[in-house]
């Protein structure tokens, strides 16, 4: 039987944008509250968990609740193939959020699955303050 579960996290964050025309308010640091969702389905596995909510909390939340974005991106590593830093838009924010759930969390518990045991990220939302949402949906 497969099962969705979902997690909100609640993230405070800074950052900038230098893909905006400079005088753009964006451009400027500035911070937000950010709602991330996160839709996981699969079986249940034997601890009667799909996933622990805690370990999602930690994978994330650790890693970005106020903190700024940008010094982040920076420190992960997120550059495009000429060597930029990814801009911090809430659509790479979902991009970023979902490669370390399905790299730090998802491939160490799928690894010894067969398929119709396995975990799947569905969907990444991120809400950035009372505004904008960027959706990334995983297709299967």
């Amino acid at each position: 039987m497969r099962q969705k579960i979902s997690k909100r996290l609640i993230l405070d964050c800074a950052h900038h944008l230098t893909c905006v025309p400079e005088g753009h308010k964006c451009s400027r640091n500035h911070g937000h509250t950010y709602r991330v969702d996160i839709v996981l389905s699969g079986a249940v596995g034997q601890s009667g968990m799909m996933v622990d909510f805690g370990d999602l909390k930690k994978a994330i939340h650790g890693r970005f609740d106020h903190r700024d974005l940008n010094e982040v991106f920076e420190a992960l590593n997120l550059v495009d193939a000429s060597g930029k830093v990814y801009e911090t838009t809430a659509e790479n924010f979902c991009h970023v959020i979902a490669c370390i759930i399905e790299e730090e969390l998802l491939q160490p518990i799928n690894q010894h699955q067969e398929p119709s045991h396995k975990v799947f990220l569905d969907l990444v939302r991120v809400q950035e303050g009372e505004g904008g949402v960027a959706e990334l949906v995983r297709e299967r």
